[in-house]
Formats: C-alpha cells, sequence, structure tokens
C-alpha cells in the first residue's frame, strides 16, 4: 500500500529541476525564468546539496554561505528562505548510489525502498502473531506515513533500521554486525544513533559498538579530508543553532516547533522560554533520559534486555528531542515492536501499550496536514499536544518497568 501510493503521489508531485554544475555560472535563472511555483521538497533539497557538496572538495558545506551558494545555483536567488543540510556526512554514502537518478526518480527509489524496509519490520516482528501483524500496519500505514512520503523524508528508512538492529536474530554470529551495520547507518542523523547506540551500551553489546564507532571515525577522517577542519565547527555551530532564536533567517523555513509533538512544544505554549531555552531543555532531558538504562546496568552490574533498553531510547526521542518533524512519530513503531518482545513487560500490557504507540500516528503535526489545517490551522495547535500526552503516557509505562527489569536480568547474555 505505501508503494503504490509512492507511485501515486509520483505521478502527481511537481518537482523542482536537478542540480547542475552549470547552474553555478548563471543558468540557474532558468528556473525563476520558467514561472510558476518552486517547492523545496525536502528530499529534493537533501539529495542535490549532497551531490553538490560531495563534488566539492575543501569547502565545507555545513556553512551558511555554502547553503546560499547551493539555493542560488540550484533555484535561483528569488528562494530566500528553505531548509538546511543538518545530516552528517554519512548521509553523501547512504544517498550516493541515488546520484545518477534524476530526483524525481530518486525520489520514488527512495521511498519504496524506505516502505518495503518499514512493512518488513512490521512482517518480521509479527511473526505469526495476528494480532501484532494487524497493529503493526496501523503503526505504519497512517498520516505520518503519508506524509513522509510526499516529503521524502526519512522517518519511514530510519524507523526500518532502527526494526532491523532489534529484530536481528541474536543467535547468529551476523547479529553483532547487524547492529554495528545499523548504528552507522543512523549516524546520518546523529541523534537516532545516540538512541540505537544507548540501547546496545546497556545490553553489554560492546563489538556492535565499536565496530560502528570506527565506522564512524573512518567516514568523519575521510570528511574532513575531503570538506576541511571547518565542517566540525560549522556542523556543531549548525546543530547549536537549530531553533527559531538562533538560526540564520534562510533555514527557518524547516523549523517549525509548532508542529512537533515534543517537549519543545509544550515549554513553548506553557512557559515563558522561547525557543532557543526550550530547544535547550530538551536536549538536557534527552542526553538524561537515554543515558537512563547504561547508568541501571552499570548500578546493577547486570545488561538489560535490548528490547526494554531499546523501547526505552525509543521514547525519550519521541518525547524529548528537540527536533522532531512531524513524521518521526513512526518511531513508535519500534517502541511497539519492542514492548511485545520484552520479557519484562507483562502480557496484559501489550496492547495498551500498542494503542498508545499508534494513536499518536493519528494525531500529530502530519495528521493536522493531510486532514488540511495547515501550519496555522487549529487543528496544528491542538493535535501535537495529544499526541505528546499519549506518548507521556507509554513513558510512564515503560518507566515504571525500567527499574524492576535491571534488578530482574541476571546473567542475559547477547552474542551482540
Amino acid at each position: 500500500m505505501l508503494a503504490g501510493l509512492a507511485v501515486v503521489f509520483f505521478a502527481r508531485a511537481h518537482f523542482p529541476p536537478d542540480y547542475r554544475r552549470d547552474r553555478e555560472t548563471g543558468a540557474a535563472r532558468a528556473a525563476e525564468d520558467a514561472g510558476g511555483e518552486l517547492h523545496v521538497q525536502d528530499f529534493a533539497y537533501v539529495l542535490n546539496y549532497a551531490r553538490r557538496a560531495a563534488g566539492r572538495p575543501g569547502v565545507s558545506p555545513y556553512s551558511v554561505d555554502e547553503h546560499r551558494a547551493f539555493l542560488d545555483a540550484w533555484l535561483g536567488a528569488r528562494v530566500a528562505s528553505a531548509l538546511c543540510f543538518a545530516y552528517s556526512p554519512t548521509i553523501v554514502l547512504v544517498l550516493s548510489p541515488l546520484f545518477p537518478l534524476p530526483t524525481p526518480w530518486a525520489w520514488l527509489a527512495f521511498n519504496i525502498g524506505s516502505a518495503w524496509l518499514a512493512s518488513w519490520a512490521v512482517r518480521r516482528g509479527a511473526g505469526a502473531d495476528p494480532r501484532l501483524l494487524a497493529l503493526g500496519r496501523a503503526a505504519v500505514i497512517n498520516p505520518n506515513a503519508l506524509y513522509c512520503l510526499v516529503l521524502g523524508q526519512t522517518a519511514l528508512f530510519t524507523t526500518g533500521v532502527l526494526a532491523a538492529m532489534l529484530l536481528a536474530d541474536r543467535r547468529s554470529r551476523a547479529a553483532s554486525t547487524v547492529a554495528a551495520t545499523c548504528v552507522f547507518v543512523l549516524t546520518m542523523k546523529p541523534p537516532l544513533a545516540v538512541v540505537a547506540a544507548a540501547a546496545l551500551l546497556a545490553a553489554g553489546c560492546w563489538s556492535s559498538l565499536v565496530a560502528a564507532t570506527a565506522g564512524v571515525l573512518l567516514v568523519l577522517a575521510a570528511a574532513v579530508g575531503w570538506w576541511g577542519a571547518e565542517l566540525i565547527g560549522d556542523y556543531v555551530t549548525l546543530l547549536g543553532h537549530y531553533n527559531l532564536v538562533q538560526a540564520d533567517p534562510l533555514f527557518r523555513a524547516g523549523l517549525v516547533p509548532g508542529l512537533m509533538s515534543n517537549l519543545r512544544n509544550v515549554l513553548l505554549h506553557v512557559g515563558s522560554l522561547d525557543d532557543a531555552q526550550a530547544s535547550a531543555v530538551s536536549s538536557v532531558v534527552l542526553l538524561a533520559t537515554l543515558s537512563v538504562p547504561a547508568l541501571l546496568a552499570a548500578a546493577t552490574r547486570r545488561r538489560l534486555g535490548l528490547e526494554i533498553a531499546l523501547a526505552w531510547t525509543a521514547i525519550s526521542y519521541a518525547l524529548f528531542a528537540p527536533h522532531l518533524s512531524s513524521t518521526e512519530d513512526l518511531i513508535l513503531l519500534v517502541v511497539m515492536l519492542a514492548v511485545w518482545r520484552a520479557e519484562e513487560i507483562p502480557p496484559r500490557l501489550r496492547l495498551p501499550c500498542a494503542a498508545l504507540c499508534i494513536v499518536p500516528q493519528f494525531l500529530g503535526g502530519s495528521a493536522a496536514i493531510v486532514l488540511g489545517s495547515g501550519v496555522e490551522g487549529a487543528a496544528a495547535g491542538a493535535l501535537p499536544p495529544l499526541a505528546f500526552a499519549a506518548k507521556l503516557a507509554l513513558g510512564a509505562v515503560l518507566a515504571a518497568h525500567l527499574g524492576p527489569a535491571a534488578h530482574s536480568v541476571s546473567g542475559r547474555s547477547s552474542s551482540s
């Protein structure tokens, strides 16, 4: 169904032109002369930016000036506000197989691949359980998934990768390699890599973490060698200013905290904090909650089950990540699969937890957009807090079982 919808969207979508080197010499103005409205769609932006960055040695891709130069070369000077390239250098490796394709076909290939990966996670996670299969389908076919397909965002893809780490057969010798590969791929979006790594750390999967870290260091060294050491400072500055107060005006189109079902949005509505302060508070809370499983494992000198640890780190991300695109609530599919498999969660709580994973998929910012409310509509203001409340209830259930889980796990080992 998701693949079919991707094909329908492909047939009807309007795509910006492909970036070409000759646009650097002024041919970009052809985009202006062609007339009509130009939509700076997420996937098209990231793909074309990565293409250009890969061919510009010695130039940091994370500076504001480089973003402006790209937009001018790609679509022309009339684009005054757009997204920013906030992914790590790993994204260039992930997207490189799509570089030879025209943007529309690359978008279609990425969406179909992402839909297959998320759907595979549902089928693999459910096994012979018809209830979990039905619930998994509801968790992956919803407004979040539809909006993710339209924009070509990464949420379906990263959800599938995170689920693959959970679902790998840890009795297999390949489990450690699968886990390390998943963490490495997730470094394209560093906070998600931390979610995965924190769970592996609590579960004692040291070899996976060492292998993934080695891969990341190799990519970082290659990126510094290709683009220059300035990229590190530029990237840290870009992420540190990723809010409506400190971000360059060029990037503010991609910052819509009102559509996020996270703590940042709640703080903006119930307190006197500005967006920079709300983002900072959210970051501190996220880091604190992500560290809880590892601290419990260290305090009790026992490994946690990967399922309960990942359920906790994933719900922490869904609640407290300072920049949480509305489509990223798809990560709750991973929480649902983890809860269903976790020995520490009583079977009687599986269905209530699954419901709390599914409900936010039909609320939140994506639902407001899909239902036609728009960014400024009443639904856009009302739905994200409801989604946050459902996730908070789920987090409370997991918190109630995380501490006892650390004391009940005895001698559990993992081949990872």
